[in-house]
């Protein structure tokens, strides 16, 4: 019997370039950034469990390059003032720019402007795939877009493992036209909404900890409609 992850962003793997479980505190956290050679950092995988609390932008100010780190459920991250500024983030409804939190679609707006491209992407995800196959996974379900289906099919005699593409909807169009023998087209991604443990998944009553919020509400019924018609 194979082994399936039915879901997988090994593009979020690709962008692990910080050992965060090795940390077990946000002091220990910055000390490491602070060595980073970089032009700017962007890293994926803190969880505040780990690090005894969640990282916020007062800490990654301490860091003199442009900072975005991606919570490891990819719903939240979190950034320092001088990647807000020099990305002209201030004002969008999806920034807490006091505490430096960027949520949803407006992070991963930011993580297309600064993640890898063309051959270093490549590389990054080729590893990526091969630490899946690693760990015993014979076949991936991930979803992506025309970008990053292009470069799966540009790994594809060197992939050791099955993968099944699920496009995001806005891009299920143009990942249509990519397929090939070694990769099928699965479901179509959309998001409504976020994730419980980042507090942006959209409840009916308030959050216990935060009583103020029931999370985030990415689609109105309307916008759900019009896409499945």
């Amino acid at each position: 019997m194979a082994l399936v992850d039915a879901h997988t962003h090994l593009e979020l793997l690709a962008l692990k370039s910080i050992p965060f479980e090795k940390l077990s505190s946000v002091e220990e956290l910055v000390s490491l950034l602070k060595g980073i050679g970089d032009e700017y950092i962007l890293a994926w995988g803190w969880e505040e469990k780990r690090l005894g609390r969640a990282p916020t932008r007062e800490d990654l100010d301490t860091i003199d390059r442009p900072v975005l780190l991606l919570r490891m459920d990819a719903h939240t991250g979190v950034a320092n003032r001088r990647l807000i500024e020099e990305f002209g983030l201030d004002g969008n409804e999806l920034l807490d720019s006091e505490k430096g939190f960027l949520y949803e679609g407006f992070l991963w707006s930011v993580v297309d402007r600064m993640k890898p491209k063309g051959e270093s992407m490549r590389e990054a995800l080729r590893r990526a795939v091969f630490t899946a196959r690693g760990f015993g996974i014979e076949e991936v379900h991930d979803y992506v877009d025309e970008e990053l289906a292009e470069l799966y099919l540009s790994l594809e005699e060197e992939l050791p493992l099955r993968v099944v593409l699920m496009p995001y909807h806005e891009h299920y169009r143009g990942v249509v036209d990519l397929l090939k023998e070694r990769l099928s087209l699965g479901w179509v991604k959309v998001f409504v909404d976020g994730s419980v443990s980042a507090r942006t998944a959209y409840l009916k009553e308030p959050y216990e900890d935060r009583k103020d919020s029931r999370g985030l509400l990415l689609r109105s019924a309307e916008e759900l409609t019009s896409m499945l018609k």
